[in-house]
């Protein structure tokens, strides 16, 4: 880990293999996927990885920023405003891959399976309509964003 001589680092600086791993788990899971830093120079920079999935028939970009304390804590992952009607952030572009994130990550996870797995089977169950997201969802009350148009 950071020495108190070395400084803070960030977790991309501190762990390349790590950053390595990720990319990787992309092209395993056949995810094109291209990253860049976010605020570089600053002390809230992130890094971001940008890849696709396909909804309707269309490529819908999705990034995937990763927080200061990666991979203790999980990746937020975000898609077009307005893509969704459910499981996104009403007005924003938050995607929503887990009923409790912090809960089902764990360090040894990859954002990569998320995306390929979780994100790709809400696609799916969207454009298969309502029903079929209401099936795929935790049995728990919708959140007040929800109900606010």
């Amino acid at each position: 880990m950071n020495t108190e001589a070395e400084g803070a680092r960030f977790w991309f600086e501190a762990q390349p293999e790590r950053l390595e791993w990720e990319l990787g788990r992309f092209a395993e899971e056949e995810l094109p996927a291209t990253h860049h830093v976010l605020g570089q120079g600053t002390n809230d920079a992130r890094l971001v990885i940008e890849t696709e999935l396909t909804y309707q028939d269309e490529a819908v970009p999705i990034r995937v920023a990763f927080p200061f304390d990666y991979p203790d804590a999980p990746p937020m992952f975000y898609g077009p405003e307005g893509l969704l009607e459910r499981h996104q952030t009403a007005g924003g572009t938050n995607l929503c891959w887990s009923a409790d994130p912090d809960r089902d990550w764990y360090p040894g996870r990859d954002a990569a399976y998320i995306v390929a797995n979780n994100l790709r089977a809400l696609l799916a169950d969207s454009e298969k309509g309502a029903s079929a997201v209401r099936a795929g969802e935790a049995d728990m009350p919708e959140p007040l964003t929800g109900h606010i148009v």
